[in-house]
């Protein structure tokens, strides 16, 4: 079993109106989404899988590398704080641009997909069959017996959950060297 998310982050509609807008509003629900995420993947252990238009680049993430301030980093920061470092998730990053303007002159990668249990994920690939500004985010798993490389975003070693990780652990070699040990036991091929 596992749980998509479909995520769409407001990014520009500030203002009045019957919902109000207002980047610390923004904030708020922002907030209460990744907490509400952070708290069903530890109270279920679900493979969860985050996808959608997050109205957040990649390129300008000070946690990626990008060194100049940016107005949208609170959003970033608490993807970090819920998400990446608070339940195990990954960014995927698939190659190239997820959006591109009208006019052709600005791209960025605003869509993006996280999930916090990479060992069943396929790949992910950008898809422009659709005629729109954005591209398609398209996700494969694959089956958790199975193990594929995957491209983990970078953290600090002072940002890494032990915990988390030696869980990862435990499940791959589970999947890959436990069961694969049992099976050739199974057929006489390990001799003790």
């Amino acid at each position: 079993r596992y749980l998509v998310v479909g995520v769409y982050r407001e990014y520009t509609r500030l203002g009045g109106g019957k919902i109000a807008r207002t980047t610390n509003q923004q904030k708020q629900r922002w907030n209460k989404l990744l907490s509400h995420i952070n708290q069903v993947i530890h109270d279920t252990g679900l493979e969860i899988h985050v996808l959608g238009d997050l109205n957040i680049d990649t390129l300008r993430w000070k946690q990626l590398g990008y060194r100049s301030g940016w107005e949208k980093q609170w959003a970033v920061d608490m993807l970090y704080d819920h998400l990446i470092n608070g339940a195990g998730m990954i960014l995927t990053e698939p190659t190239g641009y997820t959006w591109t303007s009208r006019d052709g002159t600005k791209s960025s990668c605003l869509d993006l997909h996280l999930t916090n249990k990479p060992a069943h994920l396929g790949k992910v690939t950008i898809s422009n069959d659709f005629t729109s500004d954005h591209c398609t985010l398209v996700v494969e798993r694959i089956d958790k017996s199975m193990q594929e490389a995957t491209k983990v975003t970078k953290r600090r070693w002072g940002e890494v959950d032990y915990v988390w990780m030696k869980e990862c652990f435990n499940e791959y070699w589970y999947w890959n060297v436990h069961a694969c040990s049992l099976f050739f036991c199974s057929q006489g091929l390990i001799v003790n």
